[in-house]
């Protein structure tokens, strides 16, 4: 189509497509006059075969004379593939010449072969994918094309809108041409993720959603499911509505990332809050932390010059992450994280507790005598002739 020494710019690619899209066009409309020409002819053609008997010598077909009478014409039986004239020109039909527009020749045998025509593809546009409802403006606007929804047939219509697709496909492969924006769905409104149940329940009038962080998708996905249960329960809200209101409401609770996400859920996907919050913790799985175990208590040791207040509210902090935590497990990570010379290691050590509120009580009794010593310890000393001056 373009010489191998050039590059064809935009407009040149655009109008010969627009060439090629008007020849087969017209080759459509040539097909088209003369398939009607023949459907007009064929039901008198297809009775006169059928009505013939299997046993008869000849054959009789009426044959169309200047005047309009129809002739029985009782020849020698011939084959159904030799084609049929008819001769429609009026006159005399020795004198004078019947012109080929005149003339209907029809060959039953080959009529299939005559409908394939119709859908011939050119070998340029074989491989381009089939896209009847996307449009490009710059092609609507080109004059000399028939577009979709006019008065051709409906073949030549269904074969056009075809080939108009394949011809976008092509333009979309040009560099620097823009994909045309997306139309949005006349009924997209009504998408919802939720199964009727869920979807076609009205909201409480007097439901106002509580005020809570976004989610984006990049902190832990079980704790903003936790807060969004939390929140909710605030609500005023009936029993019988508040599964329906924590999954309607759950898309208001997110954004970027995380709400596209809950866009892009299949209609009718989701049929309860449990199946919801169990996509939404697969799908930001990489931003959920680590389930702590009771053993990671042991990684938790008083440090140099630590005070004991300090050391137990950083284990009380790690320990209440931990979803089923085992209370001998924690008492000995407690009692192993203490300083070796402390007075509480010694009085665990001696006096072993069953119940972490047992060790957490001596813990406290402990940093009471600490921080009362080290008050006691600041305070200047005063001596007694000082408080004999200071009472006089």
């Amino acid at each position: 189509m373009f010489g191998s020494g050039s590059v064809p710019t935009v407009e040149e690619q655009i109008v010969a497509l627009t060439a090629q899209m008007t020849a087969n066009v017209e080759k459509l409309q040539a097909l088209e006059a003369e398939n009607a020409a023949i459907q007009a002819t064929n039901e008198e053609l297809i009775a006169l075969v059928n009505g013939v008997a299997p046993d008869s010598a000849t054959s009789e077909r009426p044959v169309l004379v200047p005047n309009g009478e129809q002739v029985v014409d009782r020849t020698a039986p011939r084959a159904l593939g030799n084609p049929i004239v008819l001769d429609m020109n009026p006159g005399d039909q020795q004198n004078q010449p019947t012109p080929q527009t005149n003339r209907v020749e029809i060959d039953l045998n080959n009529m299939p072969a005559r409908n394939e025509m119709l859908n011939e593809q050119d070998p340029a546009m074989d491989q381009q994918p089939d896209n009847v409802h996307r449009t490009t403006a710059s092609l609507q606007s080109t004059p000399g094309l028939v577009k979709p929804g006019s008065d051709l047939p409906l073949s030549a219509n269904l074969e056009f809108s075809r080939r108009f697709a394949e011809m976008e496909a092509l333009i979309q492969r040009i560099p620097g041409v823009p994909a045309p924006i997306k139309k949005s769905i006349a009924n997209s409104f009504a998408d919802s993720p939720f199964i009727a149940a869920i979807a076609l329940t009205e909201m409480p009038k007097k439901f106002n959603f509580p005020n809570m962080k976004q989610y984006e998708g990049t902190t832990d996905s079980n704790n903003h499911i936790a807060q969004h249960k939390h929140r909710m329960f605030t609500a005023a809200i009936p029993c019988d509505l508040r599964e329906v209101c924590m999954c309607k409401a759950f898309g208001s609770s997110l954004s970027g990332p995380a709400l596209q996400w809950y866009t892009n859920l299949p209609n009718n996907s989701i049929d309860s809050f449990a199946h919801l919050t169990d996509t939404f913790v697969e799908q930001f799985a990489s931003s959920c932390k680590l389930e702590k175990q009771s053993d990671d208590l042991y990684t938790i040791t008083q440090r140099p010059g630590e005070n004991l207040r300090t050391y137990v509210g950083r284990f009380n902090r790690e320990k209440v992450q931990i979803s089923h935590c085992n209370q001998a497990t924690t008492i000995y990570a407690f009692r192993k994280g203490l300083r070796f010379d402390s007075n509480l290691y010694k009085e665990l050590t001696k006096y072993p507790c069953r119940a972490m509120e047992d060790v957490l009580a001596k813990a406290w009794a402990q940093i009471k005598w600490e921080e009362d010593e080290a008050n006691f310890i600041g305070k200047p000393t005063i001596s007694i002739m000082e408080v004999d001056e200071m009472i006089e």
